[in-house]
């Protein structure tokens, strides 16, 4: 399946999912995270991950229009067409309006966070909730906006991205990757997203250790190169179990790129995102009670006949999952690795049935709980989504 293809069955799950009403994707600091110097996430698994080639770099096309957006808010003007064209033609801010948010959304935000006339409107929503977070976040981008562009400079020119590669494909099966996955650079949340291309934030990129934050996202970009799953034809009561499952999965592989060191003490959470770690250990703790509980419902949603009731059903596996599957998949990665290896978690790794599976008997080899036969069943059930 090609990198097209794979963003456009991602873009038909989240059309999807838009319809139900559920959104799962990156809660918070959901889809890229944090960094790794750890060499063991780097360990060969058998594969020439120098099929990787070099030369490619990161997208900075979108940083320039940016600014100067930025530049004619600040005096109150509304900026061109042309220009706000400029930056959404980018492919940074094409991959997000075309998978996640709407054009207004970006220009309405940056208006409130950049015009002087509408300070005070600023200081309610920031005070008001809701999109607060984000508010700040581009606030502080105009404020650290020598620093940013300095390191800006500093990344044009040079190589980002086949690094990040090499690491990922420690992380998946024969065939390594073949290219680099492309990855561009926009302001639009602490946080990246696994599209094509790759979508990274300025200043997430600059907070964090740059080459395993890339690394992380690399791997889900290779990852959905790879699935075999079709978006577009799941039916719509079963799409929140199935893209939990795939969550879960994902992230749990992806985390041993970069979270690792964190929730090991070997390398300390930097301070931008200490709230988040704190959460993602406190999930971590509770991974075996949210294992249980999906193990109910999923022992529900197989006995569960009408469409209407799996849904429901459907909904609640994906509420009850934290953090957008990422701790809950830590620790059932962790187990995999434990008691059965790594060539065993990553012999299906587009295939979280497989991961659920290879999940029940690691914790059985290591005298804890499995899965119940009637979990097992319907995972069973629907693995055909997965399956080539």
């Amino acid at each position: 399946m090609s990198g097209s293809q794979a963003d456009r069955h991602n873009t038909d799950r989240l059309v999807v999912r838009a319809l139900l009403g559920t959104v799962l994707w990156c809660a918070a600091w959901g889809c890229a995270e944090s960094p790794s110097t750890e060499r063991d996430s780097q360990a060969s698994t058998g594969g020439d991950s120098s099929a990787v080639s070099d030369g490619s770099t990161i997208d900075v096309s979108a940083i320039g229009p940016f600014w100067q957006i930025v530049d004619s808010l600040s005096q109150d003007a509304e900026p061109s067409s042309g220009l706000w064209k400029a930056l959404f033609d980018t492919p940074g801010y094409r991959a997000l309006t075309r998978s996640e948010f709407e054009v207004a959304f970006f220009q309405e935000n940056f208006r409130l966070s950049y015009m002087p006339s509408l300070s005070d409107s600023l200081t309610r929503a920031i005070e008001d909730g809701g999109d607060s977070r984000r508010l700040r976040h581009y606030r502080q981008v105009e404020e650290r906006r020598i620093e940013l562009e300095i390191f800006v400079e500093e990344l044009t020119g040079t190589d980002q991205t086949a690094e990040p590669s090499r690491l990922a494909a420690q992380w998946l099966p024969d065939p390594p990757p073949e290219a680099p996955a492309p990855l561009a650079l926009v302001v639009f949340d602490l946080d990246a997203r696994g599209y094509d291309p790759i979508v990274v934030d300025l200043l997430a990129a600059r907070e964090l250790d740059l080459l395993p934050f890339l690394a992380h996202e690399s791997h889900h970009w290779y990852r959905n190169d790879r699935a075999t799953v079709d978006w577009e034809v799941v039916a719509p009561h079963e799409v929140d179990v199935l893209w939990t499952l795939y969550q879960i999965q994902g992230e749990g592989i992806a985390d041993q790129i970069d979270k690792r060191p964190w929730i090991e003490g070997s390398v300390p959470v930097p301070a931008t995102f200490q709230s988040y770690g704190e959460r993602y250990a406190e999930a971590l703790t509770e991974a075996p009670a949210t294992i249980r509980g999906l193990d109910s419902l999923l022992a529900a949603f197989g006995a569960a006949t009408e469409a209407e009731h799996r849904a429901d059903i459907g909904t609640r596996v994906a509420e009850l999952v934290p953090m957008s599957g990422h701790p809950t998949g830590y620790y059932m990665t962790r187990t995999i690795i434990e008691a059965l290896g790594r060539e065993r978690l990553l012999a299906g790794v587009a295939n979280p049935v497989a991961f659920f599976r290879a999940y029940d008997e690691a914790a059985r080899v290591l005298g804890g709980q499995g899965l119940s036969q009637e979990a097992l069943l319907s995972l069973a059930e629907l693995e055909v989504a997965f399956l080539p």
